[in-house]
C-alpha cells in the first residue's frame, strides 16, 4: 500500500483535536477504507508519533489495530512543521518535484523551514 502525506496530516489533525481515545472508526471521515486507516496509523506508530495501545486480534486483518491516545512529542513536531494549509501546500509543492522519495522527516525540514523564512529568520 503507498504512503498517503495528506492522510497522515489529516490523521494527526483529527488526533490533534481529540480529548479521548480514537479507534479505527474515528477516521472513518478521512477514508472510507478501514485497511487504509490501519496502515497509516500504523506507519504514525512506527514513526514514533503517536502513543497507542495496541488492541490487535485475530480478526484477519493485514495491520495492527491501535487505539490512539495522543500525539507524542515528535508528533507535535511533525503536526507544527505542516499544519497550516498554506505551509502545507508549499511543502507539497517542494516534493512534487522529487515524486514519493521524500522521508517524513524531509517532509517536516521542508515545513519548518519554510516558517522560518516567513518569519524572516
Amino acid at each position: 500500500m503507498k504512503r498517503d502525506l495528506d492522510l497522515l496530516r489529516n490523521i494527526l489533525i483529527t488526533i490533534e483535536g481529540s480529548d479521548t481515545d480514537l479507534d479505527t472508526n474515528s477516521f472513518l471521515h478521512l477514508c472510507d477504507d478501514i485497511e487504509t486507516i490501519d496502515y497509516h496509523i500504523y506507519l504514525l506508530a512506527d514513526a514514533g508519533y503517536i502513543d497507542y495501545y495496541d488492541i490487535s486480534c485475530c480478526n484477519g486483518s493485514r495491520y495492527p489495530q491501535y487505539l490512539v491516545k495522543y500525539l507524542t512529542s515528535d508528533g507535535c513536531d511533525y503536526l507544527s512543521s505542516i499544519k497550516d494549509d498554506n505551509v502545507w501546500s508549499h511543502v507539497k509543492k517542494k516534493i512534487n518535484k522529487v515524486g514519493d522519495s521524500v522521508t517524513l522527516e524531509t517532509i517536516k525540514i521542508i515545513g519548518s523551514k519554510f516558517i522560518l523564512q516567513y518569519l524572516g529568520l
